[in-house]
């Protein structure tokens, strides 16, 4: 019957998240999502550079985008979307902490950082290294020795 047909339909839309799938693809399609996402990795480009000051200003445009992109469809702030802006947003933060800055409280993005259960990121211990001009011979990926701090 057709309430079967029906019901049928709407079981396999909730089991793939169609509606979350068609808000998602609305959204990504959006002029300002595209100019976000590049503005973004623009910004990140800069941050790998060390081109902080830059960095910084690409950033902050891009987070009021966001901002303004997530307003319209705040069904998106989720984990999901989260997690594909979470290593920007991480880079963000240590680039405030290299001006001895926080990440404020009114962020702009907060409410999508507190989906993201992530701390910020923080400098690791050095514990991986790579060969560099001063020791060429340093195996890739090796785990150094700290007997060279008493050296």
């Amino acid at each position: 019957t057709a309430a079967m047909k029906v019901d049928g339909i709407d079981y396999l839309r909730e089991m793939i998240n169609y509606g979350y799938w068609l808000k998602r693809c609305e959204m990504e399609q959006m002029t300002l999502a595209i100019t976000a996402r590049k503005t973004v990795r623009q910004a990140d480009d800069l941050f790998v550079k060390a081109r902080l000051e830059e960095a910084r200003k690409l950033y902050e445009i891009a987070w009021v985008d966001w901002r303004k992109i997530f307003d319209k469809y705040p069904s998106m702030i989720t984990r999901d979307t989260g997690q594909n802006l979470e290593p920007s947003i991480s880079n963000y933060i240590e680039l405030l902490q290299q001006f001895d800055e926080e990440l404020p409280e009114d962020f702009v993005l907060q409410n999508l950082v507190a989906t993201l259960e992530f701390a910020p990121k923080t400098l690791p211990a050095p514990s991986i290294q790579f060969p560099s001009p001063s020791q060429p011979n340093r195996i890739k990926g090796s785990v150094p020795n700290t007997d060279y701090l008493d050296k």
